[in-house]
C-alpha cells in the first residue's frame, strides 16, 4: 500500500492479493511460477524495444517520458496477466501533473513497481546502483534516465537529490 489520506499525499495505491488463493499452497506456487514467467517474458520483450525507441525519440524527449510510458504499458500487461493481484488507485484525480512529487514506496513485491507505473504520471525511480547492472532490466533503467543510488554513500545521496530536482 502506497500513499496516504492527507493534503500532502492525497492519493492511495493498493495492490492486493485476491483472497481465493490465500490457503491453496500448490495453487500459490503454480501462480507464482506463472507470474514470474510472465514478468520475465514481458520484461525481455519490452526492454528490447527501448533501444530503438530511445534512438528515435531521444532528441525530442529530454525527460525520456516515452521510455516511462513503455513501463506504464509493461505494468498494465503484467497486472492484467496476474489473477492474484487486484489494483486499486484511489484519489488519482488529486494528482497535479504539473507538480513534482516525491513518492516513497516500501517495495515489498513486484506489485509495488507495477502499481506505481499504473498511476500514469511520469516519474523517475531512484534505485540501488547494483540494480542498474541487471541485464536488460538495468539497461532499461539507464535508458529511462532513472537515478542510481549507492547505499550508505553520502555523496551519492546528495547527487540523487540534485538529479531528482532537475527532472
Amino acid at each position: 500500500r502506497i500513499g496516504g489520506q492527507n493534503s500532502l499525499f492525497p492519493w492511495r495505491l493498493t495492490v492486493t492479493e485476491n483472497p481465493g488463493y490465500s490457503n491453496l499452497t500448490m495453487a500459490r506456487i503454480l501462480m507464482s511460477i506463472y507470474l514470474w514467467c510472465v514478468i520475465v517474458v514481458v520484461t525481455v520483450l519490452f526492454c528490447l524495444t527501448l533501444v530503438p525507441l530511445t534512438i528515435l525519440v531521444a532528441p525530442l524527449d529530454r525527460n525520456r517520458s516515452a521510455i516511462h510510458w513503455v513501463g506504464w504499458l509493461w505494468s498494465h500487461i503484467v497486472i492484467s496477466a496476474t489473477p492474484l493481484w487486484t489494483l486499486h488507485i484511489e484519489g488519482k484525480e488529486h494528482i497535479d501533473p504539473k507538480q513534482g512529487y516525491l513518492v516513497v514506496s516500501n517495495h515489498q513485491s513486484m506489485g509495488d513497481i507495477c502499481g506505481l507505473f499504473c498511476v500514469g504520471v511520469p516519474f523517475k525511480w531512484i534505485s540501488k546502483k547494483s540494480a542498474f547492472y541487471i541485464p536488460l532490466l538495468g539497461w532499461a533503467m539507464w535508458v529511462g534516465g532513472y537515478i542510481p543510488l549507492m547505499r550508505g554513500n553520502k555523496a551519492s545521496i546528495i547527487g540523487c537529490v540534485r538529479k531528482a530536482k532537475t527532472w
